[in-house]
């Protein structure tokens, strides 16, 4: 694996962590489902290992091209009020910071920067024409942006909070992988073809990516 896909991945894992955090703070606020509150239940390496999957475990909204057009094309940047409270404070930070670095990959490695987000190449595009200090600027006047990524299927959350986070290496890549896989493809049932391209393309490098810490 080559210097520049091990820094995005260590990117991703490190976003991730900080998700993972608010997530098990915050339970409430991103409504995934875990009927059995496998969340708080996860030990230090268990939390490792589910921040190292090779996509971003939460979203930005990047499906909802509306909200994103009214976002950007809007000239006030003073219009919606922000929340202060500490956890309002947490998630725009963690907001900003995946917004900066997808805005960077989408400049550079579009189509990464899909696989790891789940957006299409029209979001990515979008997002890349505009200037990133005015980007991030929106961004951080908006606190309904970050969510859990397809925080409502039980079959994927179910499978990255358990064979997910398993102390076999060969297990935990093979559950990355499926989960992936259903996050993908389920966004190719709504975006065509180009989407069920993407998923079978991401098998290799995905895996690799993946696997990058697991022999510690």
């Amino acid at each position: 694996m080559n210097n520049s896909v091990q820094s995005i991945y260590s990117n991703v894992s490190a976003l991730n962590r900080e998700f993972v955090r608010l997530l098990r703070q915050y339970p409430a606020q991103f409504g995934v489902a875990d009927p059995t509150n496998r969340i708080a239940r996860l030990g230090r390496r268990q939390r490792d290992w589910l921040a190292e999957v090779p996509f971003l475990l939460f979203s930005l909204a990047e499906e909802d091209h509306q909200l994103w057009r009214q976002l950007i094309e809007s000239t006030d940047r003073f219009d919606l009020p922000l929340n202060s409270d500490g956890k309002s404070h947490e998630i725009a930070a963690l907001a900003q910071a995946a917004m900066s670095f997808l805005w960077h990959l989408a400049k550079r490695d579009p189509f990464a920067a899909r696989i790891i987000s789940g957006a299409d190449r029209n979001w990515c595009d979008l997002i890349a024409e505009v200037d990133c200090v005015a980007l991030l600027a929106k961004v951080k006047l908006r606190n309904d942006l970050l969510e859990a990524r397809r925080a409502d299927n039980v079959d994927i959350w179910h499978k990255l909070l358990t064979v997910g986070v398993s102390v076999d290496r060969d297990t935990r890549g093979a559950a990355r992988m499926s989960s992936l896989q259903c996050i993908l493809t389920s966004t190719a049932s709504a975006k065509g073809r180009e989407w069920t391209a993407a998923a079978c393309v991401s098998k290799s490098p995905a895996y690799q990516v993946a696997d990058r810490t697991d022999n510690k």
